[in-house]
């Protein structure tokens, strides 16, 4: 492990050039935000094609990502120091994509909950994965 008295330079030499180490973590870390952030316009027809009763049901959909979202970064951070950040960004990822293939198909509003608790448990990987990453490279 080479030391790099610099404290903007990281301490070890990194395996992509760090222009790209940057774009990578600002869009995993992007990621948690788009997932919220994507959804609210999308509200309205939510509500109308689930027939709810409350419009304040319809705003399930966000929280039901937060609920899943703080667990998965307990799970993910102490997993990530035990079995590596890639391969369990990678377990994160696939449950993401998975969760939000069932959100994509699904005609009821509970599975559709569950699984925006489930992008979040999934989106939690890359969030936590970076930032231990930061941690490891930077003083």
């Amino acid at each position: 492990m080479q030391k790099n008295a610099d404290p903007n330079q990281p301490e070890t030499d990194l395996p992509i050039p760090f222009t790209e180490f940057v774009a990578l973590g600002a869009m995993l870390m992007c990621l948690t935000a788009l997932s919220i952030d994507i959804m609210l316009p999308a509200l309205p027809r939510i509500a109308s094609e689930f027939d709810l009763a409350s419009a304040n049901d319809r705003q399930l959909v966000v929280f039901g990502y937060l609920l899943g979202l703080g667990p998965g970064q307990i799970v993910f951070g102490p997993l990530s120091d035990r079995l590596g950040r890639r391969p369990v960004m990678l377990i994160g990822l696939g449950i993401y994509i998975a969760a939000s293939a069932v959100a994509l198909v699904t005609e009821s509003f509970e599975t559709l909950l569950a699984a925006r608790a489930m992008q979040g448990f999934g989106g939690a990987a890359p969030r936590t994965v970076m930032i231990a990453s930061v941690r490891d490279l930077f003083k």
